[in-house]
C-alpha cells in the first residue's frame, strides 16, 4: 500500500523526441504534464497528453511513448487495488479545478506524517471524478490492416503532406476504395476525418512552442489559417489560441 514515503511519483523532464519501447507496468499510470506532449500508443490508438489534460494507462496494457515537444510532468502510479475504480480502457481527461487540486496534494506533498492511507484516497477520489469527467477526444485510432498500417504511420510523420487519397493508396498498394473501406471499419472514422485528427494533434505540439499561426496551419498541411483553425475548433471544441491559453494557464498553476 502507499504511504507518503513509497509513494511511486516519478518526474519526467524528456527532450524532443525521446522515445521508450513497447511494454507494460503492474501499475496503472497518471500522466500529468506541465510542459509538452507525450504521444502514448497503445496496440490500436494513439492519445496526446497535453498540459491541461491528464492522461491514463492502465495496469497491464502494453504502450510506448514518443515526445513532441520537451516535457516535464510527472507519473503517478496507481495500485491495481486502487485503480479498479479507473476506466479500464487507456484515456485523456480534462482536469477540473478540484483535480487539479488532488494531483497537487499528491505530487507536492511535503514528507511528512499524514494520516494512514490519506494519498491512497486522493487517488480513489481522482478515480471517481474521472469516471464522470469530460473525456477529451484526443484519440487517434490506428487500423489493423498491414498497409494501411504503414500508410498512417507514414502520415503522422508527414502532417504537411499534400498527397491525394488516391495518390497514397496507389503508393501503399491499395486501392482507393479499399483504402476507404479498411479505415471506415477499422477506425471509426473516414479517411479524410482520420487524417484531418491526426494533422490537429500535431499541430499541438507546434501551439506550445509558441510557434505563428500560419507556419503551424502550413506545417499541419493546411492550405490557410481559417481552414486550419475552423477544423481545429470543429473537432476539440475549441480554437487553437483558446487550447493554448488552456494549456498554457493550467501550465502556470502546475508550478505553483
Amino acid at each position: 500500500m502507499y504511504t507518503p514515503d513509497s509513494m511511486m511519483i516519478q518526474k519526467i523532464d524528456h527532450q524532443v523526441q525521446h522515445e521508450t519501447v513497447w511494454h507494460s507496468h503492474q501499475d496503472g499510470q497518471l500522466y500529468w504534464l506541465s510542459k509538452g506532449i507525450i504521444l502514448v500508443e497503445t496496440s490500436d490508438s494513439q492519445w496526446p497528453m497535453t498540459p491541461g489534460t491528464l492522461g491514463w494507462i492502465p495496469a497491464n496494457s502494453r504502450h510506448k511513448a514518443h515526445t513532441l515537444a520537451d516535457v516535464d510532468g510527472w507519473i503517478v502510479r496507481v495500485a491495481q487495488d486502487i485503480g479498479s475504480h479507473y476506466p479500464n480502457n487507456p484515456r485523456v481527461f480534462g482536469v477540473d479545478s478540484f483535480c487539479h487540486a488532488l494531483l497537487k496534494k499528491i505530487v507536492y506533498h511535503p514528507r511528512v506524517s499524514y494520516p494512514k492511507h490519506l494519498l491512497e484516497y486522493l487517488l480513489e477520489i481522482i478515480g471517481y471524478e474521472l469516471d464522470v469527467s469530460r473525456n477529451i477526444k484526443f484519440e487517434l485510432p490506428l487500423p489493423y490492416d498491414r498497409r494501411a498500417r504503414k500508410m498512417a504511420e507514414f502520415l503522422i510523420g508527414q502532417p504537411s503532406n499534400i498527397s491525394t487519397q488516391a495518390q497514397l493508396a496507389n503508393c501503399f498498394g491499395l486501392s482507393t476504395r479499399t483504402l476507404s473501406r479498411v479505415f471506415t471499419k477499422e477506425t471509426g472514422l473516414t479517411f479524410t476525418q482520420w487524417r484531418q485528427q491526426a494533422r490537429l494533434i500535431n499541430s499541438m505540439q507546434w501551439l506550445l512552442d509558441d510557434e505563428p499561426i500560419y507556419d503551424v496551419a502550413v506545417k499541419s498541411g493546411y492550405g490557410n489559417v481559417s481552414a486550419y483553425i475552423s477544423a481545429f475548433k470543429r473537432n476539440f471544441n475549441e480554437t487553437p489560441g483558446q487550447f493554448k491559453r488552456n494549456s498554457l494557464g493550467k501550465n502556470q498553476v502546475i508550478r505553483h
